[in-house]
């Protein structure tokens, strides 16, 4: 964090401290005394812990954190690929003494509030749903009302709003949030979304939770969903594209494996230098609960995610032929490449991940690399990548669709013009809705209609 005096002069660095730091999101105290912002310094490299801090407005203030003893993701990354949400940045109260802040706790994105003299940690609401950039205002008894976007697994974003008492809440309870709008509500009159059920299961000592969509009748078609990040969630969040594979008849289950926000930071952190192995099983094991309690066809199995959740899409099909389809998208392939090309490329991405660069140790991304092993790919796979992605370049695409096609793998590669990593959450609303139709017909093709062949190219390739 940096400070400069409104009419120009010296710019001062406030976050003092040695080594590699991230904070953002700051906010002045009401008596100016202090700056809050969200952050770390890196305790776990890149699954370490979103923190509220406060500093004191002075050139190289080591800072406080807050809310360590809570072991929360402050403003965690929530998956949707129907809004784009910005985050909550932290607030203060009127008389300076409560901070409020968001973060998710089993996969609910809650509001919380922290005391900044004490440090007591208040949760203010419980739900199941998706807060996200709140705001708040002081009124004049000294109570709070914050006001926040609201989503849950069935239903769109819409204003509510709460009132916070001056002092602790009583035991147990949290505040009442009020719906102001309906925005969605004559649109979506006569859409029937399927209400997300959470599961656990445990994988090696933890435990893993994931979200099911059950298509109607029994042991339906599944189709698994990876987020990206990795350090991201899924939560209760709304997401079109699930709703759309089970409107097609087609199961769908996402699950939040190790290298996930929101379940402590020795969770988040025990994908480091693993990208592939356990993040699979920790997936796998909830694949293969859905099919003991007979929820699923273990014939008709698809995988598909983006980003991160590409990787490892393209890393399971890699090593295991349990699935009948899979979609890999905006994903990484090549290791080496991916570090030292892109807008994150750099000396900080491979050693925050895995411990070293890759030219520093060539044989540990050759063998983290879904491309080493595309060999065994025998999926038939949609390789969907977008030309203006920055984040991953479509490079990543090309390389395994050229490893795929050249082996005569049941391959195809569907290249985006004019889209950027962000297809699915903000891309051109005509290529979201494209995207989501042939990613959909993809697995009809093979998991309900049981083709096996690829199926025709879309008439629209806009």
């Amino acid at each position: 964090l940096y400070a400069v005096p409104a009419e120009g002069g010296r710019v001062v660095r406030i976050t003092g401290g040695r080594g590699e730091q991230y904070f953002e999101s700051p906010a002045w105290s009401p008596d100016g005394a202090w700056i809050a912002a969200i952050g770390h310094r890196f305790p776990a490299k890149a699954g370490s812990r979103g923190d509220v801090w406060r500093f004191r407005p002075a050139a190289g203030d080591e800072g406080e954190n807050l809310t360590a003893a809570a072991d929360l993701f402050a403003d965690a990354g929530m998956n949707s690929d129907l809004l784009g949400a910005g985050g909550s940045p932290v607030h203060w109260s009127g008389d300076g003494r409560w901070i409020t802040f968001s973060a998710p706790i089993d996969g609910s994105y809650e509001l919380w509030r922290v005391e900044a003299a004490t440090k007591v940690i208040e949760r203010l609401t419980d739900d199941r749903h998706f807060l996200y950039g709140a705001d708040q205002a002081t009124l004049g008894d000294r109570s709070l009302r914050v006001a926040a976007a609201r989503t849950t697994g069935t239903t769109a974003p819409d204003v509510y709003v709460g009132d916070i008492p001056p002092g602790l809440l009583p035991k147990g309870r949290t505040v009442e949030l009020r719906r102001l709008t309906d925005l969605m509500g004559e649109a979506w009159k006569e859409i029937e979304l399927v209400e997300p059920q959470s599961r656990w299961h445990e994988v090696g000592g933890r435990r893993v939770q994931g979200w099911f969509l059950p298509a109607p009748g029994t042991a339906s078609p599944l189709v698994v969903e990876i987020h990206g990040g990795p350090a991201t969630l899924y939560g209760w969040s709304l997401i079109w594209e699930w709703q759309c594979l089970v409107g097609e008849g087609i199961s769908v289950y996402a699950c939040n494996p190790r290298g996930s926000q929101g379940y402590g930071q020795d969770f988040c952190a025990a994908n480091f230098g693993d990208w592939g192995t356990g993040p699979m099983a920790d997936v796998m094991g909830g694949v293969d609960s859905l099919i003991a309690d007979g929820l699923a066809d273990r014939d008709r199995l698809g995988v598909t995610g983006g980003s991160y959740g590409g990787y490892l899409t393209s890393w399971i099909v890699g090593h295991s032929d349990r699935f009948r389809a899979a979609v890999t998208c905006r994903s990484v392939n090549d290791m080496t490449s991916q570090m030292e090309t892109g807008d994150i490329a750099g000396p900080q991405f491979g050693h925050l991940e895995y411990g070293k660069n890759p030219w520093e140790d060539p044989g540990l991304y050759y063998r983290e690399s879904p491309l080493t092993y595309a060999p065994s790919i025998r999926t038939p796979l949609l390789i969907q990548h977008s030309e203006r992605d920055l984040r991953t370049p479509i490079g990543q695409a090309e390389q395994l669709f050229t490893v795929l096609r050249s082996l005569k793998r049941p391959v195809r590669l569907m290249r985006v013009p004019d889209e950027t990593h962000e297809l699915t959450r903000s891309g051109t609303p005509f290529r979201r809705v494209d995207n989501l139709a042939i990613i959909r017909g993809w697995f009809r093709h093979f998991l309900v209609e049981g083709k096996r062949r690829l199926p025709p190219v879309p008439r629209r390739r806009a």
